[in-house]
């Protein structure tokens, strides 16, 4: 008798298609659209407080400055070219980013 025909490799399943890049606009970081999963609250404690800056990069352009106490929202972390660690932060009317 002749052996038996050996089984076939089951096919392997397709991979999941790539979640696509999310891009946001100027418009949607507007404060009122900026939603986090979890919101990450904390509070402003350097001497100084601190300095809100248009991009996670400290030469970024400066736009506005936040008294020490002031509390923020964060909505994004980053690192700077240099390793500096930075948040995306909104506190009231104000957003930027703000060194952790």
């Amino acid at each position: 008798a002749p052996p038996p025909a050996a089984a076939a490799p089951a096919a392997a399943a397709p991979a999941p298609p790539a979640a696509a890049p999310r891009v946001i606009t100027r418009s949607a970081m507007a404060p009122q659209a900026l939603r986090p999963a979890a919101p990450s609250i904390f509070t402003v404690v350097g001497r100084a407080g601190g300095r809100l800056r248009a991009g996670v990069e400290m030469d970024s352009p400066h736009v506005g400055d936040l008294p020490r106490g002031s509390h923020v929202v964060v909505y994004e972390r980053g690192v700077t070219r240099t390793g500096a660690a930075r948040c995306r932060v909104v506190a009231g009317d104000a957003q930027g980013w703000l060194s952790e």
